[in-house]
């Protein structure tokens, strides 16, 4: 009976940590949880080999506490598995965390990398970059410019997509991923310099 109390254990805790692993956890935790459960059952067989030799006698200790182990895993796991499913319908704002490889203003033909870090992984990105004039006093130029954004992912299913400043574009990363990077090609008139930044960002 006792053997087969820490067997449920093994199953359920592990079963746990696999799930854990497929939602995107630590490797590390799982493997040390995973560790001091073998080592526990290890040290456990000595025990249950003696008094399997010994005839019965009263339990080693109440099975009760073993049962503890795989219901706390249930009730813990569970409700954390429906706060991560909620989690992963919402959409991730990335508009702050975006940064773009400019050393001033842009130009013409200029070419920028633009790249983000989420928390959680999604497949469908939205972005609109926001340019304007760097000098005030300069003629307006912004309206006439247009930038092509292309994905860096690897595996992203979409082709170069070319619009007018401050429109939004949208991608399909083809796959649920957590690091963005983009390339934003600039056309603007002669002698136009603009501020480029990020208006908008997120992941669906």
């Amino acid at each position: 009976m006792l053997a087969l109390m820490i067997l449920a254990n093994l199953v359920v805790i592990l079963g746990a940590g696999v799930l854990w692993y497929a939602l995107g956890g630590d490797v590390t935790v799982v493997g040390v949880t995973a560790g001091a459960l073998l080592a526990f059952a290890g040290a456990m067989l000595p025990l249950i080999r003696g008094r399997g030799q010994q005839g019965d006698g009263e339990p080693l200790w109440p099975p009760l506490i073993l049962a503890v182990i795989p219901s706390a895993v249930l009730l813990v796991g569970l409700p954390a598995l429906g706060v991560y499913w909620h989690l992963g319908s919402q959409s991730v704002d990335l508009t702050n965390d975006f940064s773009l490889k400019l050393n001033g203003p842009v130009e013409d033909r200029d070419v920028v990398t633009a790249s983000a870090h989420a928390d959680r992984a999604k497949s469908r990105l939205t972005v609109t970059f926001t340019v304007t004039e760097f000098d005030p006093a300069s003629p307006v130029c912004a309206p006439t410019s247009t930038l092509t954004v292309t994905p860096q992912s690897r595996g992203a299913r979409t082709t170069p997509q070319t619009r007018p400043s401050n429109e939004t574009f949208t991608f399909d990363l083809g796959a649920d991923r957590k690091d963005i990077r983009l390339t934003v090609a600039v056309r603007a008139e002669r002698n136009c310099r603009l501020n480029l930044s990020v208006a908008s960002a997120r992941l669906d």
